[in-house]
């Protein structure tokens, strides 16, 4: 059977009451295998059929239906798989903007994608401006902002592949940035005071542009071109880090796993700072409770009492487990002030 016979059998076969129907953009497919983004975020990934292609584009939008099947671990692409294609129907192509944003997500992503993406564009010849960046960043990151902000963190949890999102909990509180401390008061936990302590939620105000940017570590950047974000120029970048680089671990029951990291920074061009920090965690063993990380972190100008500063106002953190299951944790800080006095603030002035 060749490659066109085996996806019209692909795109027949009857549905039963234990397959699982999901809809999305067509983000990758491998040799093995063809995951789509939902449009809540979540990624489903499933094995192919031997011999199955997908005559379609990345980003159309599509419907496959999978049945569960046995755990399979991929050891190339570093993931567990629990279902496999039955259906694969396109549903529309997309649309130049949904192209491009899909495109932008997988530039700074690794592995096997067979899907036909657009060459990378050859240098410029432009200054890429790394090393006004770097120093930028690391001076940055050497005198973070004190700040009082109000800090909202939400849980949630996918029980498996494709299930959808489950907020766990929200928390709020007053949170206290001051000479590298930490503080927090006035804690709510879904609305009802909390005294005892709460689950951390996720930040690192800026601390992993040290593994960015410090020249000890092996942080590979490479300048990717000029944007617009916002209204606000921007430089973009990417970058790579091998195992055990300066990003940290993922801790499972004691053993702790460093993986290789992949990236983008979202650069304002006139002043330096970084805007944006997108970055994967991957490559995680077989055994490991863990098959990927990904964070992302922003920030924004405020101004307060006349002053700007570079704050962070959100954090984003979603882990994909090797039993399917998936955890995200987001943070969001807002109303930035002093600590003496609760100052009204303006987002998105840097004069």
């Amino acid at each position: 059977m060749n490659k066109y016979c085996a996806l019209l059998a692909l795109l027949c076969l009857p549905v039963s009451a234990a397959d699982r129907v999901f809809t999305g953009s067509l983000e990758r497919v491998r040799r093995a295998s063809i995951s789509i983004r939902m449009a809540d975020g979540l990624v489903v990934d499933a094995t192919l059929p031997a011999g199955t292609a997908v005559p379609y584009n990345v980003a159309d939008q599509v419907e496959i239906t999978c049945t569960p099947a046995k755990t399979v671990y991929d050891a190339q692409a570093g993931l567990h798989y629990h279902l496999q294609l039955k259906n694969l129907r396109l549903i529309r192509p997309a649309s130049p903007r949904e192209r491009a944003e899909t495109i932008a997500l997988l530039s700074w992503q690794t592995g096997e994608n067979l899907l036909k993406l657009p060459s990378p564009a050859p240098p410029s010849g432009e200054p890429s401006e790394l090393d006004r960046v770097r120093q930028v960043n690391l001076e940055y990151a050497s005198k973070l902002p004190n700040f009082v902000a109000d800090e909202t963190g939400r849980r949630y949890h996918s029980d498996g592949v494709g299930k959808p999102w489950r907020l766990q909990d929200t928390m709020e509180d007053e949170i206290g940035i001051k000479d590298d401390g930490t503080t927090r008061q006035n804690v709510r936990v879904n609305g009802k005071p909390r005294n005892k302590p709460s689950a951390k939620l996720p930040s690192d105000f800026g601390l992993h542009l040290y593994a960015l940017f410090d020249l000890s570590c092996p942080t590979k950047i490479e300048f990717a071109g000029r944007g617009e974000t916002g209204g606000k120029p921007i430089l973009v970048y990417l970058f790579h880090s091998p195992p055990k680089g300066c990003f940290g671990g993922v801790n499972d029951n004691g053993h702790v796993y460093e993986p290789a990291v992949s990236g983008r920074i979202l650069v304002d061009a006139a002043k330096g700072n970084v805007l944006r920090c997108e970055w994967e965690g991957s490559g995680f063993p077989e055994k490991f409770v863990t098959d990927r990380l990904t964070i992302a972190e922003s920030w924004d100008y405020a101004t307060v009492g006349g002053s700007v500063y570079l704050v962070p106002v959100s954090f984003e953190w979603i882990g994909r487990r090797s039993d399917g299951e998936m955890v995200r944790a987001t943070t969001e800080y807002k109303n930035h002030r002093h600590f003496e006095a609760s100052t009204r603030i303006t987002f998105g002035t840097d004069k």
